[in-house]
C-alpha cells in the first residue's frame, strides 16, 4: 500500500491532522452560523424562523449531497482534502454515507456520550500517531483522508539524447 513515501497511499498524499482539523472547524462554523441565525431569527418572528429553517435545510442538503457524491464535505472542499477507500478506490455514495452519518455522527456520538466525551477526543487525535493517519471512524469503514490532487512527482533525469 505504501509507495515511495510513508505519507503516500495509492498516489495521494495523506491529509495532515491539521488540515483535517481545519476542515472540521470550517464545518462547525457553518453549522454554528446556521444555529446563530436561527436563534436571532426566532427572536424576530416566525417568518424569520421559517426562512432560516429552509436555508439551513438547503445548506444541509448541499453538504449531504456533496459528502456523498465525491467524498468531501464543504470543509474538506475548502481545505482540499477528500475521503477514499483504504484500497484506493473512490469512497462512493454508500461508503461516504456510512462514514459521515452512521459512524461519525451516530456511533462516535453515542460512544462519546457514554464516555463523557473521551471517545470523541481519542477518535480525533488518533491520526496523530497512526501510520495511515486514520481516525478510529476511518478504521471502522476502511477509509483514508487524502489531499484532493495527487502529489507532484519530482522531475526525473532527462531522457538520453540519441
Amino acid at each position: 500500500m505504501t509507495t515511495e513515501s510513508s505519507n503516500i497511499r495509492h498516489g495521494y498524499a495523506l491529509a495532515t491532522w491539521l488540515r483535517r482539523l481545519i476542515a472540521q472547524l470550517v464545518e462547525s462554523l457553518i453549522v454554528g452560523a446556521i444555529i446563530l441565525v436561527g436563534l436571532f431569527g426566532s427572536a424576530v418572528g416566525w417568518r424569520a424562523v421559517v426562512v432560516v429553517t429552509v436555508l439551513a435545510f438547503l445548506i444541509y442538503a448541499v453538504w449531504f449531497l456533496s459528502a456523498l457524491s465525491d467524498g468531501q464535505t464543504p470543509g474538506k472542499q475548502i481545505v482540499g482534502i477528500r475521503v477514499i477507500r483504504a484500497n484506493g478506490e473512490p469512497s462512493g455514495w454508500g461508503r461516504t454515507f456510512l462514514r459521515e452519518f452512521v459512524i461519525k455522527q451516530t456511533v462516535v456520538g453515542f460512544l462519546s456520550a457514554m464516555t463523557g466525551g473521551i471517545f470523541y477526543i481519542v477518535n480525533y487525535v488518533w491520526p496523530l500517531w497512526d501510520k495511515d493517519r486514520q481516525a478510529l471512524h476511518d478504521k471502522m469503514v476502511e477509509t483514508l483522508v487524502v489531499e484532493t490532487a495527487p502529489p507532484a512527482t519530482p522531475p526525473g533525469p532527462a531522457p538520453a539524447a540519441r
